[in-house]
């Protein structure tokens, strides 16, 4: 079993996440992310300060173009015909926090 990670701090992350774990399902994910981890502290210890950092990888260029609608699905004034009910002009809906 991995050192770098317990079975108790699996347990926490999976209440934390609302997944409901069996026992073996936490023995595996203890030993699975432990191996992730480890490998991780392994690539912390390569040497790189004679590598350059890489730019690009590829022919990709970025294109700037301004941001305009391409098109709509439904004209506006169609749409606020169609809604329950509005508001000065706005779609109204119901409230969200009361």
């Amino acid at each position: 079993m991995s050192t770098i990670i317990s079975k108790e701090d699996i347990e926490k992350v999976a209440k934390l996440s609302y997944l409901g774990l069996t026992a073996d399902e936490i023995q595996a994910a203890t030993k699975d992310v432990g191996d992730i981890l480890t490998h991780f502290s392994a690539i912390q210890h390569i040497d790189t300060k004679n590598v350059p950092p890489a730019e690009a990888i590829g022919d990709n260029k970025n294109i700037s173009r301004p941001d305009t609608a391409a098109g709509l699905f439904c004209a506006p004034a169609n749409i606020m015909e169609h809604v329950p009910e509005t508001h000065n002009g706005h779609i109204k809906v119901s409230a969200v926090f009361e």
